[in-house]
């Protein structure tokens, strides 16, 4: 059975977290990544290629993200389904440290 390849588009405000879950949905048959972003502008700054997800995944860290984002994913995209992802650790700074050497 193939499945229907699903759009998305990943927002974070935390760079290492967005490009960890923009790979791992990237690796599933049925889901295109088409556009990752610390917010809903820098999204659509990356052309028309972004503008109808199917489906957005916005992944709260601990550094300025706050739930008001998704309001701006209702109004620019009201049709997508929207996924949200909490993150809050107390050492993301470490890891993120850890993780880009």
């Amino acid at each position: 059975m193939v499945l229907p390849m699903r759009r998305v588009v990943v927002i974070s405000d935390h760079a290492v977290l967005a490009e960890l879950l923009g790979a791992a949905l990237a690796g599933q048959d049925d889901l295109d990544v088409v556009a990752i972003g610390a917010s809903v502008g820098e999204v659509l700054v990356g052309g028309p290629d972004h503008s109808s997800p199917d489906v957005v995944v916005v992944a709260l860290a601990d550094r300025g993200l706050d739930a008001d984002v998704t309001n701006d994913v209702r109004v620019r995209w009201p049709d997508s389904a929207l996924v949200m992802v909490a993150a809050q650790t107390p050492g993301m700074s470490e890891v993120t440290a850890a993780v880009r050497g």
